[in-house]
C-alpha cells in the first residue's frame, strides 16, 4: 500500500487591489439588484409606484451588498499544498475518490499517469477551480481555501 502524506499548507499571497476591486464590483451587483428587486416586489405586491419604493429600497440594499463583497472577500483566499505520495497511480485513485466524494467533477485530465493535470469544478460564484500538479514524489494542489482544505483533509485519512 501507497503512503501519502500531506507536507505543508501555506496561504498564497493575494493582491488586495484585484481582491477588493473584485469583492467590490460583485458587491455592487448584489446591491443594484436587491434593490431593484425589492423595489419590484413592493410595485407588484403593495401598489407602490416604483418612484416611490426605488430610492429606499436602494438605501436598504446598500446594506446587503457590502455584506455580499464582504463575504466574497474571504473567498478569494487560495491555499497551495504539498502532499508527498511513495506511488503516483495509487495517488491519482485516491485523489479522484477524494474529490468525487467532495461532489467536484474532474474538468480536464490530459495525457496519462505521468502527466496528470486535473482540474476539479469546485462552484461558487468567481471562486475558481482547484488543481493539482503531479511532479515525481509529490503534488501541489492549488485553490480556493475551502476546497483545498477539504481535498486535503480527504487525502489525509487515507
Amino acid at each position: 500500500m501507497s503512503k501519502i502524506e500531506v507536507v505543508n499548507v501555506v496561504q498564497e499571497p493575494r493582491d488586495f487591489a484585484e481582491t477588493g476591486g473584485k469583492s467590490a464590483l460583485i458587491g455592487c451587483g448584489a446591491w443594484l439588484a436587491f434593490a431593484l428587486g425589492l423595489s419590484l416586489f413592493y410595485v407588484a405586491f403593495q401598489g407602490v409606484s416604483f418612484d416611490d419604493a426605488f430610492p429606499p429600497a436602494l438605501k436598504f440594499g446598500a446594506i446587503g451588498g457590502a455584506l455580499v463583497a464582504l463575504v466574497v472577500a474571504f473567498g478569494f483566499v487560495r491555499l497551495r499544498a504539498t502532499i508527498k505520495f511513495s506511488e503516483k497511480k495509487d495517488f491519482v485513485i485516491h485523489l479522484n475518490l477524494a474529490a468525487s466524494q467532495l461532489g467536484y467533477a474532474a474538468a480536464a485530465i490530459m495525457g496519462d499517469i505521468m502527466t496528470f493535470r486535473p482540474s476539479f469544478q469546485t462552484g461558487g460564484v468567481g471562486l475558481g477551480m482547484v488543481t493539482v500538479q503531479l511532479q515525481d514524489d509529490h503534488a501541489t494542489v492549488f485553490g480556493p481555501k475551502m476546497h483545498v482544505m477539504k481535498i486535503v483533509k480527504r487525502m489525509e485519512t487515507v
